[in-house]
């Protein structure tokens, strides 16, 4: 809050659109607010199922081609390229149009970080990627093949993130917190 010829400006919630059902994850990019979850629309405005987009400055809503056919979980950018994942199907949206640059045949996908170049994808503790087993719970995509990141995590992978160059993540094991060291998840103290 600020003082101005006494008056005080108090910062409040406003509506901007309401999803007709829950929301899982937020991601904003390039004046874009991206909303997934598992919706059919936004109540008044526009129908997509699981996944829209909201312009900031003009407060106008999108919908991403046909939207997704499940629940999306996580979105980020890559690039210029927005990545959205249920728990079984990464794709991506190149601006126009979908693609699928990964099917999980077993396991559960449930979270997303990059590093600025990489996708990287965490979830259960045995995923199959693209016939790809990821033993790891965490797997990265480099724009041409997953591969998995790191020895057994023997937990489930519920967050990652990359910050100042080390990649983090957070699990329900025996040690939830720990950092890749380019070959191995270690503790982080």
């Amino acid at each position: 809050t600020a003082r101005d010829a006494n008056q005080l400006e108090v910062k409040t919630w406003m509506s901007v659109g309401q999803p007709n059902g829950e929301v899982y994850t937020l991601h904003y990019y390039d004046g874009y607010l991206y909303v997934g979850g598992s919706f059919t629309g936004i109540t008044g405005l526009l129908t997509t199922p699981n996944i829209a987009r909201y312009h900031v400055a003009t407060g106008v809503w999108s919908a991403l081609a046909d939207g997704r056919p499940a629940a999306i979980l996580t979105i980020l950018n890559v690039g210029t390229d927005i990545y959205a994942a249920t728990a079984t199907i990464v794709y991506k949206w190149n601006g126009s149009a979908w693609s699928t640059v990964g099917t999980a045949s077993a396991g559960s996908i449930i979270t997303s970080a990059t590093n600025g170049t990489d996708l990287y994808i965490g979830g259960t503790t045995t995923l199959v990627i693209n016939t790809v087993t990821i033993s790891s719970g965490v797997a990265k995509w480099d724009g041409a093949a997953w591969t998995t990141v790191g020895t057994t995590a023997n937990s489930t992978v519920y967050a990652l993130l990359w910050w100042n160059s080390v990649f983090y993540r957070g699990t329900n094991g025996s040690n939830p917190f720990r950092k890749y060291n380019g070959s191995a998840w270690v503790d982080v103290i």
